[in-house]
């Protein structure tokens, strides 16, 4: 049977699921959660990125890759790529845009709001993934999360727990001041500054 390596909320998962589907082809879907999918992803035959289709001839890294080699084994009726050398190019530059620009971007906007809710992140992200692996993103998610989110906002949010001491609004130009104090009051710039506030020692003296 075949293979398909994926993280389970993946998109770019849902196109290689769809398209083997789509062509009644019976797959084994084995899955990760991020990070592991790295080492999953090369040990099946691809590179760093999932899907990865492992077939009786060789592993398909790309999603795009997949959804021709499970068209290409259809009813040529029944084809959902042109026959039409011109037409066929035509969808797949469409293709390689969408998953360019479209793909990254949508993956960024969700998880950007999804992060405001983690239980539901998390149940959403893990199904079907190895116990194991849900257990080590559930403890590791809120560590590394929350110290980069609140890290690499600091530069607008001068939290005062700062590894060293940054300027304070009031020290600052009328314009740098009034950044920053937009950058507090976000709510996300409001949950970086509770994170340093919690977790971060006080800087260190020279």
């Amino acid at each position: 049977m075949l293979r398909l390596v994926t993280i389970p909320i993946s998109h770019y998962c849902e196109k290689a699921r769809w398209a083997l589907d789509l062509a009644g082809l019976p797959f084994a879907e084995e899955r990760h959660v991020q990070v592991v999918h790295v080492v999953a992803a090369r040990r099946a035959g691809g590179g760093r990125t999932t899907p990865v289709l492992v077939t009786p001839e060789r592993a398909i890294g790309s999603s795009q890759e997949i959804v021709a080699w499970a068209d290409a084994h259809r009813p040529p009726a029944e084809r959902i790529f042109p026959a039409d050398p011109a037409a066929r190019d035509e969808v797949e530059r469409l293709c390689r845009r969408f998953d360019e620009r479209l793909g990254p971007a949508g993956r960024r906007l969700v998880y950007v709001h999804m992060l405001r809710d983690r239980p539901l992140l998390l149940e959403t992200n893990d199904q079907g993934v190895p116990a194991w692996e849900d257990a080590a993103l559930r403890r590791g998610f809120v560590l590394a999360a929350d110290l980069t989110l609140a890290a690499l906002s600091a530069p607008v949010t001068a939290p005062s727990e700062y590894g060293v001491a940054l300027p304070q609004p009031e020290r600052m130009r009328p314009e740098t001041r009034a950044l920053v104090e937009r950058a507090r009051a976000h709510p996300a710039g409001a949950f970086a500054l509770r994170v340093f506030a919690a977790h971060r020692r006080p800087p260190r003296t020279a």
